[in-house]
């Protein structure tokens, strides 16, 4: 349990609020949702760009999700968004290159 100090410089413990296996289990119960979500993602794209665009999404959106009281709540609303937003950045950029090759040639 984690200790800190009060203001005799004594030690107490300090209370988190919930034992320490069930913020382990929550956490790995996030790693593996997080996993499942990216790789149905994934599974749909053969797409190299979007595929590595994905995989930043996911990263993202967990760390946004992780500061939230409820992760897991809403880690799947925000990696959608990413995924959203990481499909139209694959799109701008395919649509630049076109153009740029247009007017080169």
């Amino acid at each position: 349990m984690k200790t800190k100090k009060n203001r005799w410089n004594t030690t107490q413990p300090r209370n988190t609020g919930y034992p320490a296996e069930s913020r382990k289990t929550a956490a790995e119960n996030f790693a593996r949702l997080k996993d499942r979500m990216l790789f149905d993602a994934l599974r749909r794209t053969d797409n190299a760009l979007l595929r590595d665009r994905y995989q930043w999404a996911a990263q993202d959106a967990a760390a946004l999700a992780f500061v939230t009281p409820w992760p897991s709540l809403f880690f799947p609303g925000i990696f959608s968004e990413k995924l959203l937003e990481a499909r139209q950045w694959v799109a701008r950029q395919h649509a630049i290159s076109l153009r740029s090759r247009h007017e080169d040639g």
